[in-house]
């Protein structure tokens, strides 16, 4: 079987980054109406449209039951029907968007940058250091 190679258009890696900035930017309160899901419905195939492959978007303020949304491009199907539990790799596509949260925590007052990785994830990572 041969591999089809993706190559994402800047426009549509840029409409994934900010659709992802925005999925997590919904707000907790309203996160579970049927407006917020049928916008980030909405939104992921508007990103499949342009080009992604497959959007999976999970937003869980802890009040209830989470969105969860997969859609994907038809030509990705025949490989893997994605779906929102779906584990996978992200690799550096995350670096901006934590980036971005931990300086949102940074200038709320909630974290600082000297914090170590063990205050936050106590005993989940071995290294040297205090």
């Amino acid at each position: 079987m041969s591999q089809r190679v993706f190559r994402p258009s800047r426009a549509a890696v840029s409409a994934l980054a900010v659709s992802l900035a925005l999925a997590a930017a919904v707000p907790a309160a309203a996160s579970g109406t049927d407006i917020q899901r049928a916008q980030l419905q909405e939104l992921t195939r508007k990103l499949v449209d342009a080009g992604a492959p497959g959007v999976i978007v999970r937003v869980d303020d802890g009040r209830g039951r989470p969105i969860e949304i997969a859609e994907q491009a038809a030509w990705t199907r025949p490989d893997h029907v994605i779906r929102p539990g779906d584990e996978y790799r992200v690799a550096s596509s995350t670096k901006t968007m934590m980036a971005t949260l931990v300086l949102q925590l940074v200038a709320s007052g909630e974290l600082a940058l000297t914090d170590s990785v063990d205050k936050w994830l106590p005993g989940k990572v071995c290294g040297l250091g205090p």
